[in-house]
């Protein structure tokens, strides 16, 4: 029973997990100083709360700027005035992007024909459960029209192959 139940699993097997609770996300402002490239940072409005606007059930991707598609409050954020530097940060940890979790398995077996030749059987499943993920959203300043919305969705399609 154990040699036909050995001929019949796998002798390998690989899992791969991957799992993330969203980055942080910073904003870009839509201003330009010559040799301050990266360091021009919004204006932050800290009495505004940047708590997560955004439900998956009300998103429209026909409309970009649909109120369901809102993430946070775009009013929260403007460009600075009068060539200064902004009072943002560079990130902000209380502005997460939305998290992932994605699993890939395989399995294989080798089949040994003689001592020097051999055969291994190997089925690949990328994405496995077909996931897809909502985009992070537009944080940079320059596109008023979707700053703060989530506009598409991404993800690559469940892969199989068989070798």
């Amino acid at each position: 029973m154990h040699a036909a139940l050995d001929a019949v699993l796998a002798d390998g097997r690989f899992r791969i997990f991957r799992y993330n609770s969203g980055n942080p996300l910073g904003v870009f402002a839509n201003v330009w100083y010559p040799g301050w490239e990266g360091s021009v940072y919004a204006d932050y409005d800290s009495a505004i709360d940047l708590s997560r606007q955004f439900s998956g059930a009300q998103f429209n991707p026909g409309s970009t700027n649909a109120a369901g598609n809102r993430y946070f409050n775009p009013a929260a954020f403007s460009n600075p005035e009068g060539h200064t530097l902004g009072n943002g940060k560079r990130l902000y940890t209380e502005l997460r992007g939305f998290g992932y979790a994605g699993e890939d398995l395989g399995l294989m077996k080798n089949f040994r024909i003689r001592e020097r030749a051999g055969v291994q059987l190997r089925a690949e499943f990328l994405n496995v459960f077909n996931r897809r993920y909502f985009a992070d959203p537009n944080t940079n300043m320059g596109d008023s029209s979707t700053f703060g919305y989530v506009t598409t969705t991404t993800g690559s399609p469940r892969i199989i192959q068989f070798g």
